[in-house]
């Protein structure tokens, strides 16, 4: 047994973040911003575009502006979205400055269903979803190895069932 971010004693079956296919756009963005600065620096003081050094000092400006929000913020958030699967329930936590924490006990699920699109079956992706008996239903999107975890969790499901009720027993007295 393992304890899981709120202290209780539960077994963590699986544990992981959104699939790294949401930091291909990231990368790509970088990849093509820092050749761009570069070339910016190079080229527009050349032309006369940029006077004075105050002209360098707004490229870096933009670049850095372009950098933070194309490339870390969206890997901040792939780092702060975090699913965890226990033996008693499933823990979703989203959030970078305000932190959004979804607990679904197994005894509540009745369903659990996989939507997987083109490219989710090429990269191995897929949502996998929660259905409880009453209430929203919890969305795992966008997760790695989502057949995997969509027969796990009917498996974690089906002992959740199949387990016998436990009934305290009267005190003597």
């Amino acid at each position: 047994m393992a304890r899981t971010p709120s202290g209780r004693d539960e077994r963590i079956v699986w544990r992981g973040h959104t699939h790294a296919k949401a930091l291909v756009w990231p990368a790509l963005a970088f990849l093509v911003l820092a050749p761009a600065t570069g070339a910016a620096l190079a080229w527009l003081p050349e032309r006369g575009l940029l006077p004075g050094a105050g002209g360098v000092w707004v490229v870096w400006g933009v670049a850095g502006l372009l950098v933070l929000i194309g490339c870390l913020l969206p890997w901040w958030r792939w780092l702060a979205t975090v699913y965890i699967i226990t033996d008693q329930r499933v823990i979703v936590r989203r959030g970078l400055l305000r932190r959004v924490d979804q607990d679904l006990p197994w005894a509540r699920v009745e369903r659990v269903s996989l939507t997987r699109g083109l490219f989710d079956r090429l990269v191995g992706a897929g949502a996998v979803e929660l259905i409880p008996a009453v209430g929203p239903p919890l969305r795992l999107a966008d997760v790695p190895r989502a057949t995997q975890l969509h027969r796990l969790a009917n498996d974690l499901l089906l002992a959740t069932i199949h387990q016998p009720a436990q009934v305290d027993a009267p005190a003597a007295g």
